[in-house]
């Protein structure tokens, strides 16, 4: 089918603790790929719909899947994945919901971090690059496209900073895709270059700052910026 390499091995947890596989999503190519790195039995998260297919539905529950009703928040499926990694279970999710159209990352979705968060589960960032030139006909019937799985060191997300600010959930989908794209080459990270990634946190912090003036000024009191001016 196509040649695969694979960097950073090393960084997949083995021992028996729950982990979160955050991982990119340009193919149905994809999974195949990502299992073999993969060192136990599994979960993941699937499209209620594909579940639902005559036999291969019955045959990738089997294997580990688990539905997820798109295009509206799914509280059983969250609280499900984070039952999972509670016990100290493996589950791979691909954060973008979908596949890419023009396989640069897409915006995440906030459940993953929120997974994430609930359940302290360690992540592990995977950025899976070539699938998306096997089975096109134009590269020929025997073309062997190179694929390569990269992974990434695992890390933990916290929902407090340590001087004790709350970060929100859009900030901490960014923090996680953000270490995927740091995988992936810079053609590849559509919506996570570094550059998109900072401009939304200056407006973060922009708004935030609005915030705290509106607040200070209806209860009459000096802001931050105020102070500092004397």
């Amino acid at each position: 089918m196509s040649d695969c390499t694979v960097i950073g091995r090393e960084n997949m947890p083995r021992q028996k603790t729950g982990v979160l596989v955050t991982i990119n999503h340009m193919s149905m190519w994809d999974l195949p790929f990502a299992q073999n790195i993969l060192p136990r039995p599994y979960f993941a998260m699937t499209k209620i719909e594909f579940l639902n297919l005559p036999f291969i539905g019955g045959l990738v529950r089997l294997m580990g899947a688990y539905p997820v009703r798109r295009g509206k928040p799914d509280r059983q499926a969250l609280q499900f994945s984070t039952e999972l990694l509670k016990k100290g279970e493996l589950v791979l999710l691909y954060p973008e919901g979908h596949r890419s159209d023009d396989y640069q990352l897409i915006e995440g979705h906030s459940g993953a971090a929120l997974i994430a968060v609930s359940s302290d589960a360690l992540v592990v960032p995977v950025a899976v690059i070539g699938t998306e030139f096997i089975a096109r006909k134009r590269r020929g019937v025997f073309s062997r496209p190179k694929v390569v799985v990269r992974i990434g060191k695992p890390y933990r997300l916290s929902r407090i900073t340590s001087d004790g600010r709350k970060i929100s959930l859009e900030e901490l989908t960014d923090q996680m895709m953000y270490k995927i794209a740091d995988l992936l080459p810079p053609e590849y990270q559509g919506y996570y270059t570094p550059a998109k990634v900072a401009e939304r946190q200056a407006q973060r912090q922009r708004e935030a700052l609005e915030e705290s003036v509106r607040r200070a000024n209806s209860r009459n009191i000096k802001s931050p910026v105020e102070k500092y001016e004397g």
